[in-house]
């Protein structure tokens, strides 16, 4: 899986086993699927700050409202 940081800092994703993936800022890398479900990977999508391919971004405000009901 492809994982890109789209903020504007460094940033260092904690992965299983104590490793650690580094990205500069737009920068791209590569996980495992089974490392994409981890907790802490998953926050950092959804807050936006990283982007992993094949994935759809998550829906906000009103559009993301209207899907729960």
């Amino acid at each position: 899986m492809d994982i890109r940081n789209k903020t504007s800092k460094p940033i260092r994703l904690p992965l299983e086993g104590g490793k650690r993936c580094f990205l500069t800022p737009g920068g791209k890398g590569q996980i495992s699927p089974k490392q994409g479900e981890e907790p802490k990977i998953k926050a950092l999508l959804e807050d936006g700050t990283i982007e992993i391919d094949g994935v759809p971004p998550r829906k906000r405000g009103k559009i993301a409202a209207e899907d729960k009901k």
